[in-house]
């Protein structure tokens, strides 16, 4: 039988039952949506999530237009078969705020009232309620505001008592980006007389005359949303609530289900890999179910299955570049404080605080602040409640791939050094491959010699090991494990091997560091790592690695020393 097509990176869901794609379904969220009190909903998510399907699902399901598509869309799946009261009864009016261009006041302003003026043409388009002259007009207004204002007061359903259901997608994404730029600009038009916050005011307006019975915005921080408040109040937020951590992404066995449909070979193998990988966000601090990016697992699964191998980089590109975003929140405000968090979360990959819920510009920009806008943007998740506080952590490997990346940048910049990739990668290949440790020592050797001795002051193991962290990640050699409980033991550090990489050694170190004037330690360190590595060598876990070399390292200062621990 042929397989339904993998829908990595499709986000129109009539396209998806059209073109024969799979869909995990989700519908079963309308009627969760649609039996609260509340009507107008925001609900924020990390970047390739889902939400713009999502936000397609809606679309299909509630527009009139669609209304002798329904068996055809929702026939297979849950909403099909228990449809709500209001399927096909509602006007859509949707925004798409994504791609908005932010160089200049003008820019920005011109790009936001484009999107407006877009959204109304496409829905005179579906609906034809108004004439040629009367759309004209109503498009010819100055401002975003106006033009809605104009829009609400033109409309005339052709239905009778139909009313309009807004749909937004990325309601803040232009405004993200002003945020980490230019915070006068934001703040001017999400004020009160700024035209994002006019025209939030006319839809909020538009629903209390009864032309606007629901509304849904989807995107990923709360932060223009907080802006808004006093000008859409009838918002509600729903992102941190239970019953819908698991709306978008994919959940642990949604995930199993699609490697059964597709027939997966060892599937208990590779969902085991998929966990490691690519599972870990936690969305509510009640939750207990753990989600998947639902785009970083399609695309393995894509990649995968063209190639019946696991494919040599672990996300694609869009992701893989959100280490920017770690830079743009950072450099909001990037106080010691806000250093401290940063360097805690990168090499113990994990902090504690609190969930801002409301942003205020008119107060500082506090640790908690900056930790929460790196959970919503999907860079730490919740780990686990600890009193009034929650831990947090980052959710898997290829997210931690990101940080290291932009910890290797930032090492760059802020000593103004020149690391060559090339010579590292040879020698982590010649490690792979020969067990040839004293090559690779070396290459780090010379990163420190790129510092000053002046920089090295503030230097511990910490940093040691996230430069043997950082700088083998430039390789796809291995899967690098940081502190991986086995037992209740915790090596530094592991280098294993990497699918669908062959390579012939994986490496256990144990990293410790030394200060050059403590350099008379030396042996006591050395055999006081060797008595702890013997340990971990009892450990059933470790035995069954093959291959494996085992090595203690220690640094005095920019030198390295190091010795290989042969099992008895």
């Amino acid at each position: 039988m042929t397989k339904k097509k993998i829908p990595y990176g499709v986000s129109n869901f009539e396209a998806i039952i059209n073109e024969d794609y799979y869909y995990v379904d989700k519908t079963k969220y309308i009627r969760v949506l649609e039996s609260l009190n509340e009507k107008h909903i925001f609900f924020l998510r990390p970047r390739k999530f889902g939400k713009s399907l999502f936000i397609s699902l809606l679309q299909y399901y509630y527009g009139i237009e669609h209304r002798d598509k329904f068996s055809r869309l929702f026939g297979d799946y849950y909403i099909g078969k228990n449809p709500t009261s209001k399927a096909n009864s509602y006007y859509i009016l949707k925004f798409d705020f994504s791609s908005i261009m932010t160089s200049s006041e003008e820019e920005t302003f011109r790009g936001f009232r484009k999107k407006v003026v877009s959204g109304i043409k496409y829905f005179n388009k579906a609906y034809n309620l108004f004439s040629e002259e009367i759309l004209a007009s109503i498009l010819a207004e100055e401002t975003s505001n106006e033009i809605m204002l104009a829009f609400f007061n033109e409309f005339s359903p052709s239905e009778e008592n139909a009313k309009i259901f807004i749909l937004i997608d990325e309601y803040d994404h232009f405004t993200n980006e002003l945020i980490s730029f230019r915070m006068t600009e934001f703040q001017q038009i999400v004020s009160k007389n700024g035209y994002v916050r006019k025209f939030y005011e006319a839809i909020k307006e538009a629903s209390g005359n009864g032309i606007v019975d629901r509304f849904f915005a989807a995107g990923v921080t709360p932060v223009t949303l907080d802006s808004l408040t006093s000008g859409f109040n009838i918002g509600k937020d729903l992102t941190l609530d239970l019953r819908f951590n698991e709306m978008l992404g994919f959940t642990d066995a949604e995930m199993k289900i699609l490697l059964a449909y597709y027939e997966i070979e060892n599937i208990e193998e590779v969902a085991t890999d998929l966990q490691n990988l690519y599972n870990g966000s936690l969305f509510s601090p009640e939750a207990s179910e753990r989600i998947y990016n639902s785009n970083m697992l399609l695309y393995f699964l894509s990649e995968f299955l063209s190639r019946n191998k696991y494919p040599s980089d672990l996300i694609d590109s869009n992701i893989a570049s959100d280490h920017g975003k770690i830079k743009s929140i950072f450099y909001m405000n990037n106080s010691p404080e806000h250093q401290q968090k940063l360097n805690q979360i990168i090499t113990e990959e994990e902090t504690i605080g609190v969930i801002t819920k409301k942003f205020s510009f008119e107060r500082p920009f506090t640790p908690d602040d900056f930790v929460s806008l790196l959970f919503y943007n999907g860079l730490i998740t919740i780990k686990e409640i600890e009193y009034a506080l929650i831990r947090f952590r980052i959710p898997n490997y290829v997210i931690k791939e990101i940080y290291w990346d932009f910890f290797k940048e930032e090492i760059t910049r802020k000593f103004n050094i020149n690391i060559n990739i090339s010579n590292l990668q040879q020698a982590l290949q010649d490690l792979a491959v020969n067990n040839n440790m004293g090559g690779w020592i070396k290459e780090i050797e010379k990163v420190l010699d790129l510092l000053s001795n002046r920089d090295l002051l503030n230097f511990d193991e910490k940093y040691i090991k996230m430069l043997f962290i950082t700088l083998a990640s430039l390789s796809p050699a291995f899967i690098i494990k940081s502190e991986t409980e086995i037992n209740g033991e915790y090596p530094d550090l592991m280098y294993l091997f990497r699918k669908p990489n062959s390579v012939k050694f994986q490496f256990l170190l144990e990293l410790k560091y030394l200060k050059k004037g403590d350099s008379a330690q030396l042996n006591r360190i050395m055999e006081k790592a060797e008595q702890q590595v013997k340990r971990y060598l009892l450990k059933q876990e470790i035995k069954e690695l093959k291959n494996l070399r085992i090595y203690i390292i220690v640094f005095t200062g920019k030198q390295g020393h190091f010795k290989e621990i042969i099992p008895d």
